[in-house]
């Protein structure tokens, strides 16, 4: 670069730039031109101040830097709103007091921005939870309640239950960490019967049968299946105002919070133009409805054009 009129200068280097006001157009540089903005070039250390070059790669690095910069920042943001839905079960209608009406040349999406509610969903409930013992004494049956339960806390329970109803310890179910099966173990004359109505054999992966003390195991006898301590691998988010929805599991432990805020947001597709409600709802992986057992649910929502 050739510059007669350059001047060195090693205290301060200024370059004066005309900023365009119009996104697109060359920025020009006038000698004679009297400008409302200055632009200061600061020489990093290490440069020579006292050449031109020096200069020019440095304003030229700053409006490649910058030129588009400057385009952005006056670009109008997409209109959009977040809409927060709460209640207590895992359905929930929201009717909104004015219809939002969306524009029919237009595209919009909506993506879940966080979800909150505590752990209580149960894997034992009404459906699932006993069992029939028997031995000279006659057959009783254990029922477990409504709850989240590991095997240990199973196990727990039917101690509970069986000195409750003045049985001595006789039947015992725990764990193999190696099969990741349960064990179930027996005194003599002792028997389990999972063929009964809402029996919990699904759970702890056995057979739907009895179960007898064997001399040769010394009535130790492991399930045929691994536990499925839980049939939930996957809760979906779901709304009839979009197509598709959002899923995650809760790792979190029974009764803490789960919190769920999606680093990278999922943008699914709007199928209304006018929306007067939103039902939104949240199903596992086969589209049962989930047990929230009363807890609080908050989700907000982000609709805006694409």
């Amino acid at each position: 670069m050739k510059d007669n009129a350059f001047m060195t200068s090693n205290p301060v280097v200024t370059g004066m730039i005309k900023l365009s006001r119009e996104p697109a157009k060359m920025l020009r540089c006038t000698k004679n031109l009297k400008l409302k903005e200055t632009y200061s070039v600061d020489i990093p250390v290490g440069f020579n101040k006292d050449s031109p070059a020096t200069l020019q790669n440095k304003v030229f690095w700053d409006l490649m830097l910058n030129f588009g910069r400057l385009d952005e920042a006056r670009t109008d943001p997409k209109p959009g709103f977040s809409c927060i839905v709460f209640g207590n079960e895992s359905q929930i209608l929201t009717r909104f007091n004015q219809p939002s009406q969306l524009r029919d040349e237009k595209s919009y999406e909506i993506s879940l921005i966080n979800l909150d509610t505590y752990n209580s969903i149960p894997n034992f409930h009404a459906g699932i939870n006993s069992f029939r013992h028997s031995s000279d004494d006659g057959a009783n049956t254990i029922a477990l309640g409504t709850g989240s339960y590991d095997i240990k806390y199973i196990n727990d329970e039917i101690q509970r239950q069986l000195l409750l109803n003045k049985h001595k310890v006789k039947i015992i179910i725990d764990t193999n960490l190696v099969t990741l099966r349960a064990k179930l173990t027996l005194i003599r004359h002792y028997q389990v019967d999972f063929n009964v109505v809402n029996s919990i054999n699904t759970v702890l992966g056995f057979e739907r049968q009895i179960y007898t003390f064997d001399m040769t195991t010394d009535g130790y006898t492991e399930g045929e299946h691994i536990v499925n301590i839980t049939s939930i691998n996957s809760i979906l988010v779901h709304s009839d105002i979009l197509h598709g929805s959002d899923s995650f599991f809760p790792s979190d432990d029974p009764g803490t919070k789960i919190i769920l805020a999606p680093k990278n947001l999922v943008n699914l597709p709007v199928t209304l133009q006018t929306i007067n409600h939103m039902r939104t709802y949240l199903p596992d992986q086969d589209g049962r409805p989930i047990d929230l057992r009363g807890e609080h649910l908050h989700i907000r929502f982000h609709l805006r054009e694409v």
